[in-house]
């Protein structure tokens, strides 16, 4: 606790800057767990909205998984390069696989890739980090695109070729 000019000013772990949760150690695992859960309520908030006559078809499911990836893929330029910590990773992946599956409506033993596959998703961690490049590429000028690009297969080799998946 801190006392300047008369006010009392309290020392925080973390602080919300332009809705990206920011923590005094730089690993955004609080902003990406806090970001999830505000996809999954914003994905409920929609299905309530509509009838449960039939089920959803194409076009209410891609609104469904689009506005869930918006929201969780919000300010990823600055918190992907932290995807290398397993922990951020898993809260992602995670959150991708439970919006896939209710969005599918699909069993809870479909593995992550089948379902990335049938959808056409991207697996939302190689994403968050190709926006990450992406953006780093408009930053610089004289650098090699097809070597970004080979960076982008080479994670996605690396992610299909792990026998955990």
């Amino acid at each position: 606790m801190f006392d300047v000019g008369g006010g009392e000013i309290t020392a925080r772990n973390s602080v919300k800057y332009l809705g990206v949760l920011l923590d005094n150690v730089g690993r955004y695992f609080l902003h990406l767990k806090q970001v999830c859960d505000k996809a999954e309520r914003f994905v409920g908030a929609i299905r309530s909205s509509f009838p449960k006559v039939n089920e959803p078809t194409d076009t209410a499911r891609k609104l469904y998984y689009s506005v869930w990836e918006s929201v969780a893929l919000y300010a990823a330029p600055i918190w992907a390069s932290t995807l290398g910590m397993e922990k951020n990773r898993k809260i992602l992946v995670s959150a991708q696989r439970a919006a896939l599956v209710r969005t599918l409506t699909a069993y809870r033993t479909v593995s992550h890739g089948a379902l990335c596959v049938v959808t056409g998703r991207m697996l939302i961690h190689i994403k968050s980090r190709h926006r990450w490049k992406k953006y780093g590429a408009k930053k610089d000028f004289g650098v090699n695109r097809q070597g970004r690009a080979y960076d982008l297969m080479e994670e996605l080799k690396r992610t299909f070729h792990n026998p955990g998946n």
